[in-house]
């Protein structure tokens, strides 16, 4: 069995120029999960409801029964983006049926940008390395890594 090397990973250039051209249906969840879990750190996954519930909340604003209106939602932008954003999420996923959204985020695995969503759990949008790329160049933001200090070797 030959193993297969690692596809090379693209450069900020090419992360931009890609970015520039995704759909906004695209943007607008890879932004979310950042947006719906502020304090993620790298490595950790949101539910795709998650990520599915925070768009339609955040572009319904006749809705008035999630994030404590449309106020707390914005903080959880303004903590991705910074105060004063001038981001704007689509009101493509809140016109998305269930199945559009899965078929959407599917193809964002499939792209390399989610861990294969069969070997998540629960239904986990882990971003991978390419995925966490394209977020920080969408948001200009990098997600924190995990910083845990190291168990001390058992002396037994």
């Amino acid at each position: 069995m030959t193993a297969t090397a690692p596809a090379p990973q693209p450069t900020p250039e090419q992360l931009k120029a890609y970015a520039e051209q995704l759909p906004d249906v695209y943007k607008d969840i890879l932004v979310a999960i950042q947006a719906a879990q502020p304090n993620r750190v790298i490595g950790e996954g949101v539910f795709a409801s998650t990520v599915r519930n925070f768009l339609i909340n955040l572009t319904d604003r006749k809705r008035t029964d999630a994030f404590d209106t449309i106020g707390m939602a914005m903080r959880a932008v303004a903590s991705v983006f910074g105060p004063g954003s001038q981001f704007k999420f689509s009101n493509a996923v809140a016109s998305m049926t269930d199945n559009e959204f899965s078929a959407a985020v599917e193809r964002l695995a499939d792209a390399g940008f989610f861990q294969p969503l069969d070997e998540t759990r629960f239904g986990s949008l882990i971003p991978t390395p390419l995925g966490e790329g394209l977020i920080t160049t969408i948001t200009g933001r990098a997600t924190p890594k995990r910083d845990l200090p190291e168990l001390p070797k058992p002396t037994w």
